[in-house]
């Protein structure tokens, strides 16, 4: 059943258009890169997030939490570590799917189980693409 709220608390959402991206990247569960197809809409919202040379922030997922494919602990001298592999790329695959970003293939994971954060690539599909 849907829930209508109305009043002073009621919440608002603004939608910004525009492309997931993964190749280059090491896409989760809970996050994927984003990019808008208006730069000017990012003034319509409160904050102002931080984007890469590319032009894409981090678009992180309100309310949800998934393990971590891969993360550095704050202890001085740690390495990269990751949770239950099984699982993280569960959620890593259910979120890309969910996007409608297919047939994404992973490089080699290093010694520590991070995936190579340059191997990541979505192959294109339709007219003009090329593999």
């Amino acid at each position: 059943m849907p829930l209508n709220v109305v009043g002073k608390n009621a919440k608002s959402f603004t939608l910004i258009k525009g492309t997931f991206h993964v190749v280059g990247y090491s896409p989760d569960g809970d996050s994927v890169r984003f990019k808008a197809d208006r730069d000017a809409n990012w003034k319509k919202i409160s904050g102002t997030p931080k984007k890469n040379k590319k032009g894409h922030v981090q678009l992180r997922y309100e309310g949800i939490d998934a393990l971590e494919t891969h993360y550095q602990p704050k202890v001085k001298g740690s390495h990269s570590e990751h949770q239950p592999l099984a699982f993280a790329d569960a959620a890593r695959r259910f979120n890309l799917e969910r996007l409608g970003i297919k047939n994404v293939v992973s490089g080699s994971r290093t010694s520590s189980g991070t995936p190579s954060t340059t191997r990541w690539r979505a192959p294109r599909t339709g007219p003009g693409a090329t593999s």
